[in-house]
């Protein structure tokens, strides 16, 4: 797994409440009902995460 996939992957952990990013093939663990308000927060730290990339050469992945 690359930072950005780990990044990413902790930020849905963190916020969504999602265990793994990784298909499971089965609708009980592949789609989620999560609030707006989680996906808001989970949307601004990817999006400040973009913004400090070159800071800490993420996009170099």
């Amino acid at each position: 797994m690359t930072t950005k996939d780990n990044l990413i992957a902790e930020i849905a952990r963190r916020h969504l409440l999602i265990d793994t990013l990784e298909t499971r093939n089965s609708d009980s663990e592949d789609f989620y009902e999560v609030a707006v308000w989680c996906i808001k927060a989970a949307l601004l730290e990817a999006y400040e995460a973009g913004q400090n990339a070159s800071a800490i050469n993420l996009d170099s992945e």
